[in-house]
């Protein structure tokens, strides 16, 4: 059984079919992308997959779950993480302290003055290897995070979506706005990452070497509707996909 399945689901704004009978999978362990022009309706397929939009119909099913009605923090807790197009940080916070308010929220305890010196070890060294994990050096780590390049902030960002432990993650554009050496590091991120916390993963991206480069499988949307799905070479010849996505038009015969 696939970890994530959405099946046939929908949604409108008004008379925009922002998706339109939409039907995904993403089996355990496996990296899968989402592409397609913008407008395609990427954003409203996260949304609804992670519960900030509810689907007018259709459902969605997790880890054997059913979550097509559940809220954003619900979902969350079910073991689905997400990293968004803009960074979601706090800036006023250091990034220590923002990973580490993302593990005590996980280990669902609060801060205070009285916490035992056994649990704050815990989650400082959680916080820790997190932040090696994710190649924030103690340098970075001790700065303001509104202060960090845009590359270290996307960083943080998938941090804080690690530090609640899922097994699904959710990126939207994570190298959106970075320089070529900035992406080639948070694809090796990416890559590392899955492998090391064995999670599966789901995201949208523009840059096709991006997509090509770490893509098991790879869907293609097209005004709210899958044209094509399939291994990332089968994509590339795909003469729809082409025509539609990739800027190439169909030869006629």
């Amino acid at each position: 059984m696939a970890l994530l399945t959405a099946g046939n689901i929908s949604k409108a704004f008004g008379g925009l079919q922002a998706t339109n009978n939409v039907s995904l999978e993403v089996e355990t362990g496996e990296r899968v992308s989402i592409i397609g022009p913008n407008g395609a309706g990427k954003t409203t397929l996260f949304n609804q997959i992670s519960g900030y939009i509810r689907p007018d119909s259709g459902h969605i099913i997790f880890d054997g779950h059913d979550i097509t009605a559940l809220s954003a923090h619900d979902i969350v807790r079910r073991g689905i993480g997400r990293a968004f197009q803009r960074s979601n940080i706090f800036p006023r916070l250091t990034a220590f302290a923002n990973i580490q308010v993302a593990v005590i929220s996980q280990y669902k305890l609060t801060f205070n003055l009285w916490r035992p010196a056994s649990q704050l070890t815990i989650v400082n060294e959680r916080t820790t290897h997190i932040l090696e994990t994710i190649g924030l050096n103690d340098k970075q780590a001790n700065r303001m995070a509104g202060q960090l390049a845009l590359g270290d902030q996307k960083r943080l960002e998938i941090g804080l979506a690690l530090a609640l432990e899922p097994k699904l993650l959710l990126l939207d554009e994570p190298t959106a706005g970075m320089s070529a050496q900035e992406t080639e590091g948070t694809v090796q991120l990416i890559k590392n990452i899955t492998e090391q916390f064995d999670m599966s993963l789901l995201f949208t991206e523009h840059d096709m070497d991006v997509v090509f480069g770490i893509s098991e499988r790879i869907y293609v949307l097209n005004q709210g509707n899958v044209i094509a799905q399939g291994a990332p070479q089968d994509i590339a010849d795909n003469p729809r996909v082409q025509q539609v996505y990739l800027g190439t038009t169909i030869e006629e015969e």
